[in-house]
Parts: C-alpha cells; structure tokens; sequence
C-alpha cells in the first residue's frame, strides 16, 4: 500500500482565504454549493480582490472566499443579502430559483463586482464571528467606508456594553 493510492479518488478544492475584517472591491469569480468532507452543506463566493483596506490579510489581485454553512440559521437570510446585491434583485424578490441559478455550471455571477465589508464580532457563545456585508459596486469607495466605520463602531459599542454590564 503506497502513500498515493487514494490519488484517483481525491477531489481539489480552491478555496480562497476567508474573508477578513476590512472594506474590500471584488470581483466574483464563482459561486458554488456543495458540501464539507464531513457532510455539512456550504455556499461559497469565490472572490479575487480589486481594492483592499486590509492589503495584510487580503492584498490586491489575491482571492478570498465568503462561505455559508447551509444548517446555521442566518444562512438563507444571509445567502438572500448575497443574491441581492450580486444580482441586483429587491431583496424581497430574491427566490429559490435565482440561488439555484448563482450556483450553476454556467456561472452567471462570475465577472459581477460587489464592495463588501467585515467586522469581527463575538457570538453569543462568546466565539469569534466575521460578519460580512454586501453592497453594490455603484457604491462609492466614501459612502462604502462611512457605512464600514458605522458598522465597526456599532460592534465597539455594543463590545462595551456587553463587558461592562453586571452578571445576571
């Protein structure tokens, strides 16, 4: 039995880094849906990064990947934000049929350029979270950064409040 003889049925995966917390341009490369080596359903959005306010984690021209575990609770409300604005879709629009779509062979999305942002935030079972945010390219790079420092400001205060409050 040799170290390579389960190379035939191995599978590649290309995964980028996560995304990190920052304000990012990107270019969607794919958007997929599978599942983990342990059987957990994912949507993944493959993303090569045009602008970077974080160049340490993610540098220009280098991919990054925002992925979804299917069995969490946010994740469709999560994956309708995504097709909202990837798509330009109302986000009350959004249906099963434009999710399937995004994640055909053909790769409608692929090309399409979203700003996101991300901020690290703890869960409420105290583990670190990097919640990602969706808007459109049209944004300008002003208006995207004034929402980012609102959100980062947002997580800050709300840090705060949860540290300094008593123990029920």
């Amino acid at each position: 039995m040799g170290i390579f003889d389960g190379i035939g049925s191995a599978q590649y995966y290309e995964g980028g880094k996560y995304v990190a917390p920052g304000l990012y341009l990107a270019e969607i490369q794919r958007v997929k849906q599978s599942k983990t080596r342990n059987g957990r359903p994912f949507f993944v959005v493959e993303m090569k990064v045009i602008e970077s306010s974080n160049p340490k984690e993610h540098p220009l021209s280098t991919d990054m990947s925002w992925m979804v575990m299917l069995d969490q609770d946010a994740a469709l409300g999560n994956i309708k934000h995504f097709l909202s604005v990837a798509g330009d879709i109302p986000i009350n629009e959004v249906s099963k049929e434009d999710a399937e779509a995004a994640v055909t062979e053909d790769n409608p999305m692929g090309g399409f350029r979203v700003r996101l942002m991300a901020v690290a935030i703890k869960t409420r079972a105290g583990k670190d979270f990097t919640k990602v945010k969706f808007m459109p390219e049209s944004m300008s790079g002003a208006d995207a950064q004034a929402e980012h420092a609102k959100e980062v400001a947002a997580v800050v205060t709300q840090a705060a409040a949860t540290t300094s409050a008593p123990p029920a």
